[in-house]
């Protein structure tokens, strides 16, 4: 009996000693400052390891890209990078913890964002055989956006172009960016870009907003576009934002309007001009114009007569041509219309609608 007691106080032991063994645990948490569980590359983070340690021992991690090899044995045969603070220090681990434990530090991971292989070890000395913690964690990459807006919006060739680059970074950024004729679409980064440089790296970090001028004296009427880049460096091929392209156009000055140096009613066949006739002395009224900003050839002319009881009579039309000779006869009215209808007409020279001239005669007995 007593030999049976002995080995099940043994027995006992074995499991106790096996419960404390199993009993040591860690897991990392990378922390926003509000507690959310948030890893992300270049932005400072609260990264906490925590768990509970039998003995006091040593705390080591170690880290490196997901997919490798599995956690060594020991800390000291890993070929892991060091995290931080818990690293070795003078032969001995840095950091040392006992029973239920949070140690913490605040840093900003500057390596590539991705996902990481990290392996704890909780051991007395680094070369101290133990079953390593294994944790996977995904570090995001910042984010951040771009945008542009160009004023005046539709720029004539000449006119200075203000582009205004706004937009937000989550981690301390460069803001690149050009302007070229449209077609090619933006290149992968601001370096391989063949526009002309508009931002050469400003450096931001949160809300932004930058200003600067185009002068575009070189620019004829066409598309454009300005490309934007959120990133690193200028040769980053892995920009947060971009490439961003805000296409806009630079267009031709509108024609000047046409405009009438004279503009009046002559007698179709003498080619004089009349301005109060008797109706049976006129066989045919013409409008007669000349124009010292002549339309825009393709533009429609009209010339409306107007009878003296303020009623349309009839409506004369051409097509402004590109050799159209002056002065030109844009109307012509019989003596029909007017024999029996005595007073004063009037005659409204138009052009695409737009009224322009305006003459009058009196027709007497």
């Amino acid at each position: 009996m007593r030999r049976l007691a002995s080995a099940v106080a043994v027995v006992g032991a074995t499991f106790a000693f096996a419960a404390q063994a199993h009993a040591d645990s860690a897991t990392i948490k990378v922390l926003a400052t509000d507690g959310r569980v948030d890893p992300v590359a270049g932005v400072s983070r609260i990264w906490s390891i925590s768990g509970q340690a039998t003995n006091r021992v040593g705390l080591m991690v170690k880290y490196r890209p997901v997919g490798g090899q599995q956690c060594a044995p020991t800390a000291e045969t890993d070929s892991g990078r060091w995290l931080r603070w818990w690293y070795l220090s003078g032969g001995d681990a840095n950091k040392k913890v006992e029973g239920v434990f949070d140690s913490r530090d605040a840093f900003v991971w500057e390596d590539d964002p991705g996902t990481f292989q990290f392996c704890i070890w909780l051991a007395d000395r680094p070369y101290t055989i133990v079953t390593p913690i294994t944790q996977v964690i995904t570090i995001r990459r910042p984010t951040g956006t771009i945008t542009a807006t160009i004023n005046p919006p539709v720029p004539q060739p000449g006119d200075p172009i203000t582009v205004t680059v706004t937009g937000t970074s989550e981690s301390p950024k460069r803001v690149f960016a050009t302007y070229r004729p449209a077609g090619a679409p933006c290149a992968p980064n601001y370096s391989t870009d063949t526009g002309r440089g508009l931002i050469d790296g400003d450096q931001v970090d949160g809300t932004f907003s930058i200003p600067v001028m185009i002068h575009n004296s070189e620019m004829t009427a066409g598309e454009y576009v300005v490309c934007l880049w959120l990133a690193d460096a200028s040769y980053d091929s892995a920009p947060i934002a971009g490439p961003q392209p805000q296409p806009f156009s630079v267009v031709a000055p509108p024609p000047p309007p046409p405009r009438v140096s004279s503009g009046r009613i002559t007698n179709c066949v003498s080619d004089g001009r009349l301005s109060r006739f008797r109706a049976r002395r006129v066989r045919t009224v013409c409008a007669r114009y000349v124009f010292s900003t002549a339309p825009q050839p393709g533009a429609r002319v009209t010339v409306t007569f107007v009878r003296p009881n303020g009623r349309k009579h009839t409506t004369k039309r051409l097509i402004w041509s590109e050799d159209q000779q002056q002065p030109v006869i844009a109307g012509r009215l019989s003596s029909r219309a007017y024999r029996n209808r005595r007073g004063k007409w009037r005659a409204i020279l138009r052009v695409d609608g737009r009224q322009l001239h305006t003459v009058s005669f009196t027709v007497r007995r």
